[in-house]
C-alpha cells in the first residue's frame, strides 16, 4: 500500500482515473481537471477539485466519481492506524465521504492548506512620502528627477525666486550629464509644485 498525501495510490489505476476525471469534467460542477501522464499528479488534482466543492455541488457529482473519491482517499485516523501510530501527528478534520446519489449528502471536509512554505503576513512599513503641493509630489533625493529639480532651485535662488529659463537649466544639465528630455519633462512639474 503506497499512500501519498492521503491518497491510496495502490487503488489508483491510470485508465480508470482518466475516465473518472472525464466524468467529473462532464458534470461541470467544479474546475476543469486536465488528466496528465503522471497518475499521482492527476489523482492529487482530482482530490483537490472534489474537496473544493461546496455541499450543493458535491451532491451533483456522478455516483462513480463519489465512489472513486471515497475509495482512494484515506482519512487521518485510518492513515495513523496504517502507519502504526495511535494519533495522527497533525490532527486534521476527518474526511467525510463524498455523497453518492444513493446515500444522504455528507460534505467532504476540506483539508487545511499547508502552512509550510508560506511566510506570515508582515505589515509593510509605510513608504517615505515626499512633500506634495498643487497635485505634484517632489521627487525623492538622489534620483535624476531630483537632480533636475536641484538645478531649477539653484537657478531660482540666483534670480531671487523668479522662474528660471529652461535654456539656462538645460545648459547646466548638459554639463552634469543629465538627459535633456528628462529635464524638459520635469520643468513644468517643478513650476507647478512651486507656484
Amino acid at each position: 500500500m503506497k499512500i501519498v498525501d492521503g491518497i491510496d495510490m495502490a487503488k489508483v489505476k491510470a485508465g480508470e482515473l482518466k475516465d473518472i476525471i472525464s466524468a467529473f469534467n462532464k458534470a461541470k460542477v467544479g474546475v476543469h481537471i486536465k488528466p496528465g501522464a503522471n497518475p499521482l499528479g492527476s489523482a492529487k488534482a482530482f482530490v483537490k477539485a472534489v474537496e473544493s466543492l461546496d455541499d450543493d455541488k458535491q451532491v451533483m457529482l456522478p455516483e462513480s466519481v463519489s465512489d472513486y473519491y471515497n475509495m482512494i482517499v484515506i482519512d487521518e485516523d485510518e492513515l495513523a492506524k496504517l502507519q502504526g501510530k495511535e494519533e495522527p501527528e497533525t490532527k486534521k478534520p476527518d474526511l467525510k465521504p463524498v455523497p453518492s446519489k444513493k446515500s444522504t449528502p455528507a460534505p467532504v471536509a476540506k483539508k487545511p492548506e499547508s502552512k509550510a512554505g508560506k511566510k506570515p503576513a508582515v505589515a509593510k512599513a509605510p513608504k517615505e512620502q515626499m512633500p506634495e503641493k498643487n497635485g505634484i509630489r517632489q521627487p525623492k533625493p538622489g534620483g535624476l528627477c531630483a537632480q533636475a529639480w536641484a538645478i531649477f532651485d539653484s537657478l531660482s535662488k540666483r534670480k531671487k525666486g523668479a522662474i528660471p529659463a529652461i535654456a539656462d537649466a538645460l545648459k547646466i544639465a548638459e554639463e552634469k550629464g543629465l538627459n535633456p528630455g528628462n529635464v524638459r519633462a520635469e520643468f513644468p512639474r517643478w513650476k507647478k509644485f512651486n507656484s
